[in-house]
């Protein structure tokens, strides 16, 4: 086995455990909310305990916590700047709509590879972007919903070319910066614009419980901290686009945790869904990008 396919083979990995880390945030995030928190509140302390991580695991290895550099900035407001506008387009289409709009991210992401990294993308590679978001329509049934406000649209569409560009852009920042700075810096982006945007809704942080803080923290330790770090080391052994590609996994496991925690029933649609998305990962996973010979 030759020491490429090795390493596509564990990038991949990395970015189905950063998909799964990922996928229990709904769950998680359904029983915070039952607590009294707003979607709001649950970002601000997620940014708080991301950064209370990563500034940990950064004094133990001795790496520098901020990085300054525009690229960095950029790629934090990019990141953010998907986040929120998920959030709020969930304000106006349903969520279904919203992640099949959200998730054709990795074609948006392969035509800006042809523009800022100057590579084509295989016709092999295409299929598998297309089979991908051909499950995520199954799974999110949301070929029965109607399109009809313009505003959520473009919002869900503005989150997916947002974080179309932090994808983009970690592939160059990650050649510069260890993952930990660049994740430290790219949460401290986050804070900074949250708490200006809600700078007036702070007052939250005084009456919080212990099941609340618990809570938060989990989905911070898992779904933000683990989650991100997972992404950013698979970018950096496959790349962007591949990793954009491996990443529409992340509703399998929303489904498959839904299943077996929660006990909701698989609809034919969903397993449908799953297989075309887990073809698309594989057939993305174990074919060169560009050239049939990057994985021989």
């Amino acid at each position: 086995m030759s020491e490429k396919l090795i390493k596509s083979i564990a990038g991949t990995a990395l970015i189905l455990l950063s998909a799964l880390c990922y996928a229990w945030m709904p769950v998680i995030a359904k029983v915070t909310y039952s607590t009294g928190l707003a979607p709001f509140e649950v970002l601000i302390l997620r940014f708080i305990f991301s950064l209370l991580l990563l500034a940990l695991l950064l004094s133990i290895k001795g790496i520098m916590f901020f990085k300054f550099s525009p690229l960095l900035l950029l790629q934090g407001l990019a990141f953010t700047a998907g986040g929120i506008c998920f959030f709020y387009s969930l304000t106006y289409i349903k969520a279904a709509l919203a992640i099949v709009i959200f998730f054709s991210h990795p074609a948006i992401i392969s035509v800006m590879s042809i523009i800022f990294l100057k590579r084509k993308p295989s016709m092999v590679l295409l299929f598998s972007v297309f089979i991908s978001f051909l499950g995520i329509i199954f799974i999110s049934g949301a070929s029965k919903i109607e399109v009809n406000n313009i505003t959520g649209i473009s919002l869900a569409a503005l989150s997916s070319f947002s974080y179309s560009i932090y994808c983009i852009i970690s592939e160059r920042t990650l050649k510069s910066y260890n993952s930990l700075s660049v994740a430290f810096t790219m949460s401290l982006v986050g804070l900074i614009v949250i708490s200006v945007l809600f700078h007036n809704r702070l007052n939250f942080l005084t009456s919080l419980s212990l099941k609340q803080v618990e809570l938060v923290f989990l989905m911070s330790f898992f779904s933000t901290v683990l989650a991100i770090l997972l992404f950013l080391e698979g970018v950096k052994r496959i790349g962007s686009l591949r990793a954009s590609v491996v990443g529409t996994a992340e509703p399998v496991f929303v489904v498959l945790i839904a299943f077996v925690v929660l006990g909701e029933k698989l609809s034919f649609p969903e397993i449908a869904g799953s297989l075309l998305v887990l073809s698309g990962v594989l057939i993305s996973s174990f074919h060169g990008f560009f050239k049939r010979e990057d994985l021989l």
